[in-house]
């Protein structure tokens, strides 16, 4: 069974039907009355989800039924809550773990006291459901006092406008930069003319994008400019996300065709009508905004027959898997939406604004410089200039899937991680860096669709509390916040929040910047789930110069999941931190602190725990009885050797664990190391031999290392390493060629090195990234070298190593047959002061000289990978 999930439209009213059953299986259910009241919250509650989901699926709910879901909703969380506060007693007085009672003559007073109180608990959720089922009641009957009868949509009300209706009729010479995407969708549509059989079949072409980069216009001039005459019907089918198929049909039937749809009225009978319309006729069709495959699959697609005419279909959607169903896999029908390029970008912007440019008053240029920054390139949002949120920021993907999970959006991290990569499929958010296995590891939301979310979750659905940007305007409701995001921000550096008269009594997710912990009243916020807190410098306070910031004071969230904390002071974990029982994330990171956080010793009682990452790293090692944390997907970081043998030998019991994140601190290069530091790296391959699915990742330059040393090839778990090195000769070579899971190397050489480093066509066989940082390009690749390599990074310096080094030189590119990007960061120009004794000729031919040997490499490459080349003041290795 699919678990149910909360919702911005139902609130938690889908698991609470669960949750309602779970407490009918409990003992307390049997007391007098509590399991009558329960089966009845229950019905509510189903029947209330029922009724939210259908508001939920209307485009455009009226006003009161608006109203009235939101009241529904913010019920739904207060009935979690009183469950929520009910399991809590009765785990505090009945058999907490936290602190367990002496048997003695005081521990047999605390037992049967504690009893007394559970019985109290278990009567006092009888009144308190009767309170809400009460609540209930009249939330439902002053709906119905002040219900309006002729509020619904079929009462002949105002009919809303369709605000992509001006896109179909925009004057082709007031648009800009349309020329080139309406002749590539042209050309799309009109390949294979020459070919007659070709010619002839149905063709779809799909143009996919962001929402507002103009689909819906483009997809209108292509329909005007096509002649005229080529077709014998044109239409334009407006869908939506949630369309009325039958009332689509039967407006293109009556409107357009001037035919009466058929007696039964019903879907197959239309798509019938409409086939045989279309069926002698070369048609020409746009359906715009098409949100869902089903759609176009058990409907549309129906209607429209290939009739071997040479009809042609445009379809704008601004999801990737929708474009490529609609277009039967085939790629080279799908048109990507890009943003204007700046030139365009300035063109529209001033034209709208000022007319021209050239009109633009001086003391508003650089106002208007930084509103074309936040448009991005977007069309809709240059003109509406609707974009006044905060800055875009990056959002890590593992970050937001498990504060879904904790939240209870999502169930899983699969199922979550399914859900992000749907939002990047439908263009809602858009990817920054992407994985060499193509996974979107980041994103950001765009400002015009930040405004937007705030707008309707904040505003119109009290979803979330937001309060952003310098001008600390607080949208959304201050009563009753359950979600709080609460930033400020100053030349791109966040600062502290200022404090606010909210009410965070029933908060459950809270995103905020502070210079004090105690800013924050944890003691109100009895029902947080999520806590995402950065501790930022103050400094105008002296006091916190050498302050220690104790985060004992979270140990009361009893109900946190996600935690995650980055701090500008030095932090103290809390020593009870067991008291979190429900914590599923853990991730702390003190930016200034070198020696590293201490854990508490009872840090393995947290039965929820499955990420745990703290930096700089974890001080003094793990907790001795590491292995009982079996619920751990994710560890991060440990010193190898600060840990005891005990506790390495240990993490085999850790049987859910994916990733673990190693630091080794030995600088000893020596072939095989010392006897310590042999008993550690064995005991950790022990480990890692039976946890075949958990990928190793090692960074093994704390201290420069002369070479490589031997013991790194005995980690055959190591699938990402990060290595600083004196100098690389074959046996290092050797021995990162000869690692079997590596699929990304981080490799930095201190010297200047005298030869090329040569990669033969062995070894190395899953690698897909590799970093590689010296003071010259010295790399040659054999015939087969990295078979899987798909990324290739290089910093090195202009000079190849100065007096003495290899010179630059990249021998073999096109061996590496699977490449797509090569990256170059060339190190050792001058700056501005030093160029002033130079002429900028110099410095051009310096630049030119060094992409030139670049290019002339990569050009022998068949695929063409992508290059990216970008020039420092810096130098790269150390003398």
């Amino acid at each position: 069974m699919e678990h149910a999930v909360v919702s911005a439209a139902t609130g938690v009213l889908s698991p609470l039907v669960g949750r309602l059953s779970t407490l009918l299986e409990k003992e307390y259910a049997g007391l007098k009355g509590v399991r009558k009241e329960i089966v009845s919250l229950r019905e509510e509650v189903s029947s209330m989800n029922a009724t939210l989901l259908k508001l939920a699926s209307e485009e455009d709910p009226d006003v009161q039924d608006r109203e009235w879901g939101n009241q529904i909703r913010d019920l739904s969380y207060d009935i979690e809550d009183c469950i929520d506060d009910f399991m809590l007693r009765v785990d505090k007085h009945g058999h907490t773990t936290a602190s367990p009672v002496p048997d003695d003559d005081k521990g047999f007073f605390q037992r049967n006291l504690s009893k007394l109180r559970t019985l109290g608990a278990r009567h006092d959720i009888a009144g308190k459901i009767r309170e809400l089922k009460a609540r209930v009641d009249v939330v439902s009957k002053r709906h119905e006092r002040y219900r309006f009868p002729a509020s619904s949509s079929s009462s002949g009300g105002a009919v809303p406008i369709d605000p992509r209706l001006h896109a179909f009729y925009a004057k082709e010479d007031s648009l800009v930069g349309i020329e080139q995407p309406r002749d590539e969708v042209i050309s799309l549509l009109t390949q294979g003319q020459g070919e007659e059989a070709l010619a002839k079949k149905l063709k779809i072409v799909s143009i996919v994008g962001f929402g507002g980069l103009g689909k819906t216009t483009l997809a209108s001039v292509v329909h005007r400019k096509l002649d005229q005459e080529q077709f014998d019907c044109r239409l334009v089918v407006s869908v939506s996300q949630s369309p009325d198929i039958m009332r689509i049909f039967h407006r293109i039937l009556i409107e357009e065709f001037k035919v009466q749809p058929c007696i039964h009225n019903d879907l197959q009978g239309m798509i019938n009508q409409l086939r045989n319309h279309l069926l002698h006729k070369r048609y020409l069709i746009i359906i715009d905004d098409l949100w869902d495959v089903s759609v176009w699959e058990n409907a549309l697609l129906c209607a429209f027959p290939d009739n071997n005419l040479g009809s042609r279909v445009i379809m704008t959607t601004r999801d990737n898997t929708v474009a490529e169903n609609c277009c039967g896999q085939q790629r080279d029908c799908i048109y990507e939406m890009k943003p204007l390029n700046e030139t365009d970008s300035r063109k529209l912007f001033f034209k709208r604004i000022f007319g021209s440019e050239d009109d633009c008053p001086n003391e508003l240029k650089d106002i208007s410089d930084e509103i074309l920054r936040k448009c991005g390139g977007l069309p809709l949002a240059i003109i509406t200039i609707a974009s006044q949120a905060g800055k875009d920021y990056v959002i890590w993907k593992d970050d937001l899937v498990r504060q879904w999970v904790a939240e209870g959006f999502v169930h899983g991290l699969e199922s979550a991680g399914g859900y992000f990569n749907q939002l990047v499929n439908r263009s809602m958010i858009q990817p920054v860096k992407i994985g060499y296995d193509d996974e979107v590891l980041s994103c950001r939301v765009h400002d015009l669709m930040l405004e937007l979310i705030i707008r309707k979750y904040s505003v119109e659905e009290n979803f979330l509390t937001a309060v952003v940007g310098n001008s600390q305007e607080i949208k959304g409701t201050v009563h009753n916040v359950r979600r709080l995001f609460h930033y400020s921000d100053v030349l791109g550096r966040r600062r502290s929040a200022p404090a606010l008269r909210i009410g965070l009594q029933k908060v459950r997710s809270i995103a905020s910047c502070v210079t004090d912990i105690h800013q924050v009243r944890f003691q109100d916020m009895k029902f947080l789930r999520v806590l995402v807190l950065e501790l930022v410098y103050n400094p105008k306070d002296e006091s916190t110069t050498q302050a220690v910031v104790d985060l004992s004071v979270i140990c009361k969230l009893l109900l946190l999941r996600y935690l995650k904390i980055q701090s500008e002071y030095l932090l103290k974990l809390p020593p009870q931190i067991r008291m979190l029982q429900h914590l599923e994330t853990l991730e702390i990171a003190s930016k200034f602190d070198k020696a590293g956080l201490a854990i508490p010793s009872d840090l393995a009682q947290l039965p929820r725990l499955s990420y745990l990452s703290i930096l700089p790293y974890m001080a003094g090692g793990l907790p001795a009885n590491v292995g009982t944390m079996t619920q751990l997907r994710s560890l991060a970081f440990l010193v190898l050797e600060e840990n005891t043998l005990d506790s390495i030998k240990s993490l085999h019991h850790l049987t859910n664990l994916r990733e673990l994140y190693i630091i080794s601190a030995s600088g000893d290069s020596s072939a095989g190391g010392d006897e310590d530091e042999t008993a550690h790296v064995d005991a950790l391959q022990s480990s890692l031999s039976g946890l075949a699915d958990c990928k190793l990742y090692l960074t093994a330059w704390s201290t420069w290392l002369s070479r490589v040393p031997q013991w790194v090839g005995r980690l055959r778990n190591i699938y990402g390493l990060e290595i600083g090195v004196g100098e690389l000769c074959k046996d290092g070579v050797s021995v990162l060629a000869g690692l079997p899971a590596m699929a990304r190397l981080d490799l930095w050489i201190r010297s200047a090195p005298t030869e090329s480093i040569v990669i033969a066509g062995d070894g190395f066989p899953v690698l897909k990234h590799l970093i590689f940082t010296c003071r010259a390009l010295c790399l040659t690749f054999e015939a087969g070298a990295m078979p899987k390599l798909r990324r290739l990074d290089l910093e090195f310096n202009d000079d190849g190593g100065g007096d003495g080094g290899f010179g630059n030189a990249l021998v073999g590119v096109e061996h590496l047959a699977g490449l797509r990007v090569l990256s170059a960061k060339i190190g050792g120009f001058r700056s501005a002061v030093d160029a002033a004794a130079t002429t900028g000729e110099e410095q051009a031919d310096d630049r030119s000289a060094a992409m030139s040997r670049l290019r002339d490499a990569i050009d022998l490459h068949p695929s063409r990978p992508r290059v990216d080349i970008t020039y420092t003041q810096g130098r790269y290795g150390l003398s």
